[in-house]
C-alpha cells in the first residue's frame, strides 16, 4: 500500500501571501503543501530561494494545481510552455 501524505493548500492566502502562508502552515502541524502556479510564476527565476525559504519553514511541496484547459487568450503553445515551466520548476 502507497504512503498518503497530506498537505495544505496555500490558496486561501492568494500568491501574495506565500510567506504567510507557510507560516501558518507550519504552525498547524504540516509539513507539505500544495500551491497554485501563480507561486510559480514568482519563484520560477529563483528556484534556490524558493528551496531555500521552504527549509526555513521545515516544509516540502506536494503538488501544484493546474487548470485543466488553456487560459482565456491562450493558445495551445502558450499553454504548453506553461506547463513545461512547471515542470522545470519541480525538478529543480
Amino acid at each position: 500500500m502507497a504512503d498518503i501524505e497530506l498537505a495544505c493548500h496555500t490558496a486561501a492566502w492568494g500568491d501574495d501571501g506565500f510567506i504567510n502562508a507557510l507560516s501558518d502552515i507550519e504552525k498547524a502541524g504540516f509539513r507539505g503543501i500544495e500551491m497554485t502556479t501563480g507561486v510559480v510564476e514568482q519563484y520560477e527565476d529563483r528556484v534556490d530561494v524558493f528551496n531555500e525559504i521552504l527549509i526555513q519553514h521545515h516544509m516540502h511541496l506536494v503538488a501544484i494545481t493546474v487548470s485543466g484547459g488553456t487560459w482565456p487568450g491562450m493558445s495551445l503553445e502558450e499553454e504548453v510552455e506553461r506547463s513545461l515551466n512547471i515542470v522545470r520548476f519541480l525538478k529543480s
